[in-house]
C-alpha cells in the first residue's frame, strides 16, 4: 500500500484525476465515467438489475372514492392516478420555472444538474452504449399503459391550459374502458424493453424502419412520464412490491425515467430507470407527491390555469410488429 500511495503509481493516478478534474469546472470529474461504465455500457436487462422502486403508504380514503364529475362511483385507480399526475405536473413546472429550492446536505445545496432528465426523457438502447434522451417540457403529454397497450394523454387543453383533476381522471377512464375493449395486446412492444439492451437496439431498429411505428415511439420516448394502470393488482405487500417492481413486463416502458403503477384499488408505486440519476432525486419527486395528496388540494404553482376541458382524447399508439418480434 505504502508502494503505491508514496512515489508509485498512486501519486501518478492522482495527479491525472486533478488535472482531469480541474478540466471538469461545470460538473464532477467521475459523472461520465460512471455513468458509461455503471449503466449506459451495461449490456443486461434493465429490470431487475438495474430498475427501482418504491411502493406507497395507502392514500386517503376520501380521494379514492371521490365521486366522478358526472355523479358516478369514484373510481379509486383513476382517482389515484390523476392525483399522481396533477402533484407530478406541479413538481416538472416548479423545476421549469426555477422555483424548486435546492436540495441540501447539512447546509449544502446540491447539484440539481440530474432532475431535467427525469421528465420527458428516455433511455435509448444503442449497440455497445445507450444514450439518454431528453425531449423539450413544451411535449405536455404522459403515457398511459394499461394491458399492453400505450396512449398519449395530452394535460394541457387546446388553449395551452393544464386540464384539472377531474378531467385527467376522466381520460384515464377512458383508457380504461377502451384497453379493457381490445383485450390485452398481441404484441406488447413495452415488453421488449426487458430484454438485454443490444437485442433491444436490434428491435427496436427493426420497429422504427416503418414510419408508422417510429411516430409512436416518438410519442412514448418524448412523453412527461408514464401511468400503468395495472389491470391486477395483489393481495400482499410481496405481491405488490413485485407489481411495482416488473409485473406481468407487458404493462411497462422500463426505459422511460419516471413510471408510476397504480392497482385496481388505488394502491401505488414507483418505477425509475437508474442510468442517469441515483434514487435522491425521484425519492424527492415522490415524497413531494404523497406529502401533497395526503394533504389536500394544494395550492397550484404560480401562473398556473386549471381548465374543466374541452380535453383532447386519448390517442392509442399502435405498433406493427412482425412475427420474428
Amino acid at each position: 500500500v505504502n508502494e503505491f500511495a508514496v512515489g508509485g503509481q498512486g501519486e501518478e493516478l492522482q495527479r491525472r484525476l486533478k488535472k482531469r478534474a480541474k478540466g471538469k469546472n461545470d460538473t464532477s470529474w467521475l459523472v461520465e465515467w460512471w455513468n458509461q461504465i455503471a449503466y449506459l455500457t451495461d449490456r443486461g436487462p434493465v429490470v431487475f438489475y438495474v430498475s427501482y422502486f418504491f411502493g406507497f403508504k395507502p392514500l386517503p380514503l376520501s380521494l379514492l372514492q371521490q365521486p366522478s364529475t358526472t355523479g358516478e362511483t369514484g373510481n379509486p385507480q383513476c382517482n389515484a392516478a390523476s392525483a399522481i399526475v396533477e402533484q407530478a405536473l406541479n413538481f416538472k413546472q416548479m423545476l421549469q420555472d426555477g422555483s424548486l429550492s435546492p436540495d441540501v446536505v447539512g447546509k449544502s445545496p446540491q447539484c440539481m444538474a440530474v432532475y431535467p432528465l427525469l421528465f420527458n426523457a428516455c433511455r435509448i438502447p444503442t449497440k455497445d452504449s445507450d444514450v439518454v434522451a431528453t425531449y423539450s417540457p413544451a411535449h405536455s403529454h404522459f403515457l398511459a399503459a394499461r394491458r399492453g397497450h400505450f396512449f398519449a394523454v395530452q394535460t394541457a387543453d387546446g388553449a395551452g391550459r393544464r386540464l384539472s383533476r377531474h378531467v385527467i381522471a376522466q381520460q384515464l377512464l377512458r383508457v380504461v374502458a377502451e384497453a379493457d375493449r381490445l383485450g390485452d395486446s398481441a404484441a406488447p412492444v413495452g415488453a421488449l424493453t426487458s430484454w438485454g439492451r443490444d437485442e433491444w437496439a436490434d428491435a427496436r431498429g427493426r420497429l422504427l424502419s416503418k414510419s408508422k411505428n417510429a411516430h409512436a415511439m416518438d410519442a412514448v420516448e418524448s412523453a412527461c412520464f408514464v401511468i400503468c394502470l395495472d389491470h391486477a393488482g395483489g393481495p400482499d405487500v410481496q405481491s405488490r412490491a413485485r407489481q411495482y417492481w416488473h409485473g406481468d413486463g407487458r404493462n411497462r416502458f422500463f426505459d422511460k425515467a419516471l413510471q408510476w403503477i397504480v392497482l385496481p384499488d388505488g394502491a401505488a408505486g414507483f418505477l425509475g430507470e437508474h442510468a442517469m440519476a441515483d434514487g435522491g432525486p425521484a425519492l424527492r419527486i415522490n415524497q413531494y407527491i404523497i406529502a401533497a395528496i395526503c394533504s389536500g388540494p394544494p395550492a397550484a404553482p404560480a401562473g398556473h390555469v386549471s381548465s374543466s376541458g374541452p380535453a383532447f382524447p386519448p390517442r392509442l399508439l399502435s405498433f406493427e410488429v412482425d412475427h420474428e418480434l
